[in-house]
């Protein structure tokens, strides 16, 4: 697998919840009659993670990250993901700063200095523990990241610190296997309100719920390095930072435009099928995907929503789905499984002799999942996809280097250009050093959550380890920013990226 801004494809099943479905009414369209149907769930259990929104290795221009590391948890227990509404006691504020257009205008927090003091600020960190899995090949070896947090905050430190604070960092990874909402309530507690986090890093494969538990629910500013639906970012009042990714709703909509530009939804009888997990790409098919699609001419005349909740690798209703696209003559689908849940679909489809065109996004088109579906490569060969950075030696640029030298040169681990690990670390990095150069501009000002959120907003252009440059602003709080067209060839497995430039996406 490739991780960089390609996303992070990281197959995670996790603990879930019931889900009950029923069926919606026909999309009406200009030009067609769109019959958008949610498959009947049989069961309910683990729900797969987010795979799609673009992980970027942001690092923001002249940043050195910093150290002081405090309250360190350690070892590993539960599992991110699930759909269901994590609540719990929001952190108390006396919000005082001014209101700012854009996404933080209505923030109620921003006058907060929770975990902030004169000499010290308070981060923490949480991540995916994937090392149950490890050698299985399930999961990419992502290094030890204990050690790499920890190189990074002690380089900010002995650089400065944030607005000349030091930071205290409390280190979070949650175990792939076990847990549920439960476990993610409990870890966003113990971020937000035992340890008082005054920004929270949310590690790639980060469950939406928690990022919605961290920034909504307890109103804590959270930097995260992949990317949700755009419905998350509002509900957030600004307190939500993607430091290395794209909406999946800018994704979806750029992914259809794309598709019509090129030619390729001419004439054609378009589906769409999702699976109704995880929560933020079912979202944005709604919102994002389904609409653009009427926008540009080019109605679905089949939006399908599988039942996703009861295994973590595959889906239910295959079958029935594959039957009604081809019933309804489509010759075209957008496909928007996560992960391995794809397979399913496709061998349903050539096992009735059904062979559409496919379009994939987002981590479909990363190494890690495509060999999952090796066993139905003749039925994807010549499958168009986007995504983000390959992470190809081209894709890495010297803060890719730079941000795994400091890991290097303060932990001894070393990770090899084009890895997992190496990606990792370089996307990592970019939200410790978005804090860093916020900070630079804090110093000796006033600090708390709103003149941070609007000192990152303030940074620009934020300059990527691996990949083009991306930017943020107060109306853009996802920093990704460009998308690669690639060919899916069966003779090697992998999609094979053009040789054309990355194609910009409208904020």
């Amino acid at each position: 697998m490739r991780i960089g801004r390609a996303g992070t494809a990281l197959l995670i099943g996790l603990a879930g919840m019931a889900v009950a479905c029923t069926s919606q009414a026909d999309r009406a369209s200009s030009t067609t009659s769109a019959a958008s149907t949610t498959l009947p769930v049989s069961s309910s259990a683990s729900s797969p993670s987010r795979d799609g929104s673009g992980a970027g290795s942001s690092v923001p221009e002249s940043a050195a990250p910093d150290s002081s590391v405090a309250d360190t948890a350690g070892t590993s227990s539960s599992s991110p993901d699930t759909a269901a509404t994590v609540s719990s006691a929001p952190v108390t504020s006396d919000s005082t700063a001014p209101a700012v257009p854009g996404l933080a205008a209505d923030n109620d927090n921003a006058g907060s200095s929770t975990g902030i003091t004169d000499d010290s600020i308070n981060v923490a960190y949480i991540g995916a523990d994937f090392s149950a899995l490890a050698g299985t090949g399930l999961v990419p070896d992502l290094g030890d990241q204990q050690k790499q947090v920890q190189s990074f905050v002690d380089e900010i430190n002995a650089n400065g610190g944030i607005a000349g604070r030091q930071i205290k960092i409390h280190f979070k990874l949650i175990s792939i296997l076990a847990g549920g909402p439960d476990v993610i309530q409990a870890e966003c507690i113990a971020a937000t309100q035992e340890f008082q986090a005054a920004v929270v890093v949310l590690a790639p494969a980060a469950a939406r719920d928690m990022a919605r538990c961290t920034s909504v629910t307890n109103k804590t500013l959270t930097l995260e390095t992949t990317a949700f639906d755009d419905a998350l970012y509002s509900e957030s009042q600004g307190r939500l930072i993607s430091t290395g990714g794209m909406t999946v709703d800018r994704q979806f909509r750029a992914w259809a435009d794309k598709m019509s530009e090129l030619g390729y939804l001419d004439g054609k009888t378009i589906g769409v099928v999702v699976g109704d997990q995880p929560a933020e790409f079912s979202n944005a098919v709604n919102s994002a995907l389904v609409p653009e699609l009427e926008k540009l001419g080019h109605p679905a005349a089949q939006v399908i929503t599988l039942p996703c909740t009861s295994s973590q690798t595959a889906c239910e209703q295959y079958d029935v789905a594959a039957t009604k696209l081809q019933e309804s003559g489509v010759d075209t689908v957008f496909m928007e499984l996560a992960n391995t849940f794809g397979t399913g679909l496709i061998q349903a489809a050539s096992d009735i002799d059904y062979q559409p065109k496919w379009f994939l996004e987002g981590n479909q088109v990363t190494d890690t999942v495509l060999k999952f579906l090796d066993s139905v490569k003749a039925s994807l060969d010549g499958s168009v996809g986007v995504g983000f950075s390959f992470n190809i030696p081209t894709d890495i640029n010297q803060g890719a280097t730079d941000c795994n030298k400091i890991v290097s040169d303060r932990s001894g681990e070393t990770d090899a250009p084009g890895s997992d690990a190496f990606g990792f670390v370089s996307n990592v990095c970019g939200a410790f050093q978005t804090l860093q150069l916020a900070g630079k501009q804090l110093v000796g000002k006033p600090l708390d959550q709103g003149t941070l959120i609007a000192a990152i907003e303030g940074l620009g252009t934020i300059h990527y380890g691996i990949g083009p440059d991306g930017s943020l602003s107060a109306t853009k709080h996802d920093a990704g920013d460009y998308l690669f067209l690639c060919d899916y060839q069966a003779a090697t497995g992998t999609c094979v990226r053009r040789s054309e430039p990355p194609f910009k996406v409208p904020a």
